[in-house]
């Protein structure tokens, strides 16, 4: 009889199999083969995910496989979470925009002659962890002041904090002053606003003041800033094979630059 060999185990590939801006979806393939000419058998594995060196999702199983001569058998790892979850272990912060992780997996065979072997595996790789995007009001720019109406330019800051870029499918605002309406309308579709980087989008509108009250004018002349409430609506489409495009309400509240 040929002396006996252990198994040779092989953690092929830890892959992304979903991922959205809540939740992922992680599976290891791992492969093992049987260099002998009798069977052995995989009495059990236990398996470890730890983001940020943090362990987070474990377990064991306990079922035994028999694995032929020379044959071969494929174990896959499901592992599924909210990205909540996940920070929440790694104490990495609400501003984390990628995380590390490890897959680590202790197989235990009875192998004849040999009897117990013990075979660890383990792969470590990063995640993104999607955030939405975050449209701020960055100041409001009088460009003329008439008797009866005035001329101003809001900009609006696109902030992308993600490690891949995306689109702006549609982007609906409307713009408070003092508790009036002063703006409302939609950015034009296709705005493309790269990996961690700020677009900003300048807009024009004219504002009467039989229609928003007589004092704006008075507000307009003497004012620094203007407190104000920023409402809307976004739809994008990350530039990511997995994550799907999202909807998201925009609410800001706060004081705002006016420039003359």
């Amino acid at each position: 009889m040929m002396r006996p060999l252990p198994p040779e185990v092989s953690l092929r590939e830890v892959r992304l199999t979903d991922l959205n801006f809540t939740a992922a979806g992680l599976v290891a393939d791992v492969e093992i083969s049987n260099p002998n000419t009798f069977a052995i058998t995989l009495e059990r594995f236990s398996y470890v995910l730890s983001v940020e060196e943090q362990a987070f999702l474990s377990g064991e199983n306990p079922e035994r496989l028999s694995i032929g001569p020379g044959g071969q058998e494929s174990v896959t790892l499901p592992f599924e979470f909210t990205f909540a979850e996940a920070l929440n272990v790694a104490r990495a912060g609400v501003t984390s925009n990628q995380l590390d992780y490890r897959v680590q997996v202790n197989f235990v065979f009875d192998v004849p002659l040999l009897g117990e072997v013990r075979l660890p595996v383990e792969q470590s790789g990063t995640m993104p962890v999607p955030r939405p995007p975050r449209p701020q009001l960055r100041a409001v720019r009088l460009d003329s002041l008439g008797l009866t109406a005035a001329e101003l330019t809001m900009t609006i800051g696109l902030e992308n904090p993600n490690v891949f870029a995306f689109v702006i499918e549609t982007l609906q605002y409307e713009l408070f002053v003092q508790g009036s309406s002063w703006v409302g309308g939609s950015i034009a579709a296709g705005t493309r606003i790269p990996a961690e980087e700020v677009t900003e989008v300048d807009v024009r509108f004219g504002l009467r003041y039989l229609e928003v009250g007589v004092g704006v004018n008075q507000l307009l002349r003497g004012a620094e800033q203007l407190e104000y409430r920023f409402e809307g609506l976004s739809a994008v489409r990350p530039d990511h094979p997995l994550i799907p495009a999202a909807e998201f309400p925009l609410s800001q509240a706060g004081a705002v630059p006016l420039r003359r």
